[in-house]
């Protein structure tokens, strides 16, 4: 039997450092387990930062991998008052068909900017030096140690670390997920959606109409569209106040459009139209809805 107090650490390696990966990190380092996080991108890559809303199984993951204080500054970033509401579903013509916020069953979720919550996340992990970027997964290998199997992983510039257990952490087309066999992410090529973010100024916040208190979403003919104002807490008051000095102060909204590749007009594939040809077939999906939307 062998003597427990030579064995090396247990130790876990998270490809990616995203939100999930980036989440479990700190919850391993809460908890005094030895990680290392490898990411492919950049450490200051540039990248959009789109509004996700937060429900209440994330707060139940964020209280057991954070701390109070990081989960207060995480909070104080979440969007108050102007979009804070569940999303009202409306049909094409912009008739109000349901509000699932006055149902006593629906769980209330929070929104906030995708780039400031993933910074805020990394932010201890980059002082503990625990991610390390620009190492794109390659593969992995079981190898046979002296107490116990451990994990090889390979990495694209010819380095490697070893691990007792390696997380998937990668995203939608996880090179660990292929390579374990699950293959169980399939990419639907009939139906597309696409997504944009935009900053916007309080002055044409405030003319929007309906005002901008809840999300917008509708789903009809096999499409759907959505529509939000993202406004942090601090912006609020400056918000419910038409005097404010800095008129051009910026939220942000996101809009998101979805529909079926085949009701198109246009007889060329969608991936050969330019950005510009891919917005002006979508705007044509929509010609018969409410010009509100």
């Amino acid at each position: 039997m062998s003597n427990s107090a030579t064995q090396p650490p247990f130790k876990v390696i998270i490809v990616g450092a995203g939100l999930a990966g980036s989440l479990l990190a700190n919850g391993l380092a809460r908890h005094n387990v030895d990680f290392e996080v490898y990411e492919r991108q950049e450490k200051n890559s540039k990248r959009e930062g789109y509004q996700i809303r937060l429900g209440e199984a994330t707060f139940i993951g964020m209280r057991a991998c954070l701390d109070q204080d990081q989960i207060d500054s995480i909070s104080k970033h979440f969007g108050r008052s102007v979009s804070s509401q569940a999303p009202i579903l409306y049909d094409k013509h912009f008739r109000k068909i349901f509000e699932p916020g006055l149902d006593p069953n629906y769980t209330q979720s929070s929104p906030i900017s995708r780039v400031i919550l993933q910074n805020a996340l990394r932010e201890p992990l980059d002082t503990m030096s625990k991610i390390h970027y620009q190492k794109k997964f390659k593969d992995f290998e079981i190898c046979p140690g002296l107490h116990r199997d451990i994990v090889a992983v390979n990495f694209d510039d010819g380095t490697s670390d070893v691990c007792d257990i390696l997380l998937a952490a990668d995203g939608n087309n996880s090179q660990i997920n292929n390579l374990c066999g699950l293959n169980n992410i399939e990419e639907i090529s009939s139906f597309r959606s696409f997504l944009t973010r935009c900053d916007l100024p309080l002055s044409v916040c405030r003319r929007l109409s309906p005002d901008p208190s809840s999300p917008i979403a509708t789903l009809q003919d096999g499409k759907t569209l959505y529509f939000q104002v993202y406004m942090p807490g601090d912006m609020t008051a400056r918000f419910e106040n038409a005097d404010a000095e800095n008129e051009e102060e910026l939220a942000s909204c996101m809009l998101g459009v979805g529909f079926f590749v085949d009701r198109m007009a246009t007889s060329r594939s969608f991936e050969s139209l330019s950005q510009a040809e891919k917005w002006d077939a979508v705007d044509h999906l929509f010609w018969d809805w409410s010009p509100k939307q």
